[in-house]
């Protein structure tokens, strides 16, 4: 259930202008539609019925009840988004909504979304342009979404999997299929060390120990994870560190390589220039 306080609730009303039953301008096609592309959730569920009626505004009083801090905060700034892109800025039971108003409920929303226990969604991102690998990401960010993130760990592992062969194969780093993670990531780490792309000597260790910490992460996802039928999964906590751990390597990982790839744009831009006979 979300942390929303009864004012939250009476300004995110007004801002949406639910009073009437409905949500901004969307019918129930778009309504449907927005839900399910942006979080993957069926709002016409009867899970988001109320005893009341089911109308776009009951839904989604009952989405809030229901869903995290997270979605349901991200759910907010989109809303706002969409009325801002739209220009819809008059309640029909009022004169137009207030800038003020719509400021108070972007701040409910930032306060909600930030609260989540796993940093840096957005690093999960497609690895290639294929259907798998989009399906790959959906999947890990909805169980973050959720506020499950026990039961992505094994998701999480395959995504890296893949995400640090694509790299080796972008550079040039060979390796073997039955190699384990931490082994190619090693690679990827030795090379980035050979190639100067790391500046300090504490980034190093850091990578560096990334690799020993990959390595147990290896043992999480044969162990304590559901891709097997295992026993016990890590717990809600443990998983959190570990998303939150991955995350951010993954993260810092994206901006060197577009750095890198910047950097070589750059020198590519250079030699053609050098080669005009003008």
């Amino acid at each position: 259930m979300a942390e929303l306080s009864r004012l939250d609730k009476i300004k995110l009303e007004w801002a949406f202008d639910m009073r009437g039953g409905y949500v901004l301008d969307y019918s129930n096609r778009t309504f449907e539609d927005f839900f399910l592309e942006t979080f993957q959730i069926e709002i016409y569920d009867e899970k988001y019925e109320n005893d009341y009626s089911g109308s776009k505004a009951n839904r989604i009083r009952e989405f809030w009840k229901k869903e995290n801090n997270y979605i349901v905060g991200k759910c907010i700034i989109e809303l706002l988004d969409y009325s801002k892109a739209i220009g819809y800025s008059y309640n029909h039971l009022t004169e137009n909504i207030s800038p003020d108003l719509i400021e108070q409920c972007y701040k409910i929303g930032y306060r909600l979304r930030d609260e989540i226990g796993v940093a840096e969604v957005d690093a999960i991102k497609p690895i290639e342009d294929t259907r798998d690998y989009k399906l790959l990401s959906e999947t890990i960010k909805n169980y973050i979404l959720k506020d499950q993130p026990e039961a992505g760990l094994d998701r999480l592992h395959t995504y890296l999997v893949g995400y640090i062969r694509s790299l080796c194969v972008k550079h040039g780093i060979e390796y073997e299929k039955k190699e384990s993670l931490n082994a190619i990531f090693g690679k990827y780490v030795k090379n980035l060390v050979k190639s100067k792309a790391i500046d300090s000597e504490m980034t190093v260790k850091i990578l560096k120990f990334s690799i020993s910490i990959l390595d147990s992460f290896n043992y999480i996802r044969n162990n304590k994870s559901l891709a097997h039928d295992n026993e016990k999964i890590a717990d809600y906590s443990e998983s959190i560190l570990i998303f939150n751990n991955i995350n951010s390597l993954v993260k810092f990982i994206q901006v060197l390589e577009e750095k890198f790839d910047n950097e070589q744009i750059t020198d590519e831009a250079n030699i053609l220039e050098d080669d005009l006979p003008f």
